[in-house]
């Protein structure tokens, strides 16, 4: 069973932007974006996102990629 929602946190917007994408492709939308300074002494912030299982659209995806899963 999936869940139907998720969190993912990431320091680098980048690698942040390439999971999203990935997440995306099995049927999560992502809901909420929250920015955080955890270390405001450094350049560095945190990304906290929050993906929710769209179960009409995971069975489209599944459907029409059948390798995918």
């Amino acid at each position: 069973t999936r869940p139907r929602a998720m969190i993912y946190v990431a320091c680098n917007p980048a690698a942040f932007q390439r999971d999203k994408r990935e997440v995306e492709r099995y049927g999560y939308h992502m809901t909420e974006l929250s920015l955080f300074d955890m270390f405001p002494q450094t350049s560095h912030s945190e990304l906290l996102g929050v993906f929710e299982l769209i179960i009409h659209q995971f069975a489209v995806t599944l459907l029409l990629q059948p390798g995918l899963y």
